[in-house]
């Protein structure tokens, strides 16, 4: 990357969207849907935002003072958008961009979120998605 020889876009999946002890060591380059969007980050990042802060980095109930993110806006699952959001937000927090723009050089977030709801929701395989949002919503 530094080098310049690899091309960061968001047609690649980022090591974060994936399991494993350190971002990505799950990975399986036969397989790239297998343990995608179920990264230790992306899952952190999702419960930071719709559930709360503390709920991120702990099992426990959160004691948050006010209702979280998701009941406020009335979600009851999380869906194909709620992932998608969850790691563009993601993505933003270990780039270098101190304010928000859509592009990072030549990284484009909208192509990364519509990228990863059209994958998830077109996906063929329902029993992939199935288990994927079964995570999510456990």
């Amino acid at each position: 990357i530094q080098a310049g020889s690899l091309k960061v876009t968001a047609s690649l999946w980022p090591a974060y969207l994936y399991p494993g002890e350190s971002p990505g060591i799950d990975f399986d380059p036969e397989d790239i849907i297998e343990g995608l969007f179920r990264g230790y980050l992306l899952t952190r990042v999702a419960k930071h935002i719709f559930t709360s802060p503390s709920s991120a980095l702990s099992a426990s109930v959160s004691n948050g003072t006010r209702p979280c993110n998701a009941k406020i806006h009335g979600m009851s699952t999380v869906e194909a958008e709620h992932i998608a959001y969850a790691a563009v937000q993601a993505r933003f927090g270990i780039s270098s961009l101190d304010k928000w723009k859509d592009k990072d050089g030549l990284f484009v977030y909208s192509d990364f979120y519509y990228r990863i709801t059209r994958l998830i929701r077109e996906r063929r395989d329902g029993e992939w998605v199935d288990s994927l949002l079964a995570y999510f919503n456990e």
